[in-house]
């Protein structure tokens, strides 16, 4: 094709999972920060589905790891009510979180988020970060960036589409030792584990 490999197949991880019947369907992190970066508000947004047979009580636990992988704070969310079966729910809470660490592609700093959802567990990384557009400019955190990138489909010279973890580890070293800090994933999200290498050694993604 006119930019890359066209390749039949299946090219990317197929799993099942077993979950609870009361559990988070999805997850949904945002942050604001101060001006002065000195306080971040980490806000957390549960959809909660029954998939059993019967109501239940939902009751949410949510703790934030520093990147130390010490203690940040906890909350605790639920319902008044049960939950019918079949039937979703959203869950709201704030955190609040004192002189944060922040992520930018220099400072790769990453939070760990657990939620436990009447047992059932979800974990995900989140970086605190302002990003701000002035006057057609990118800010980070109060500072002015320049993105230096390159485009990058998931491909692999041996294995095709099926890129595997090493080789996408390889990707994003190669593009840090020479002084890239973006990435453009060219028409299509990449591979979730790549993206999640972005966040852990610092990449801005496109």
């Amino acid at each position: 094709d006119q930019d890359m490999f066209r390749m039949s197949g299946i090219h990317r991880e197929v799993y099942l999972e077993a979950r609870q019947r009361l559990h988070a369907q999805d997850v949904y992190l945002t942050s604001q920060l101060s001006h002065d970066l000195r306080h971040a508000r980490m806000n957390v947004q549960l959809k909660v589905l029954n998939a059993g047979k019967k109501a239940g009580m939902v009751k949410a636990d949510v703790a934030l790891v520093g990147p130390d992988g010490k203690p940040v704070q906890t909350a605790v969310v639920g319902r008044t009510e049960p939950l019918a079966k079949g039937d979703t729910a959203l869950l709201q809470l704030s955190l609040d979180v004192a002189n944060p660490l922040l992520w930018t592609a220099e400072t790769p700093n990453l939070y760990t988020v657990n939620v436990a959802v009447n047992g059932d567990i979800s974990t995900q990384k989140f970086g605190f970060r302002k990003i701000e557009n002035r006057d057609g400019r990118v800010f980070i955190n109060n500072r002015r960036v320049l993105f230096k990138g390159t485009n990058r489909h998931d491909t692999d010279p041996v294995h095709g589409k099926a890129v595997p973890l090493e080789s996408m580890v390889k990707d994003v070293l190669m593009m840090k030792r020479h002084n890239l800090n973006t990435l453009r994933t060219s028409h299509y999200p990449n591979d979730p584990y790549f993206l999640s290498l972005c966040d852990e050694y610092g990449l801005y993604v496109i």
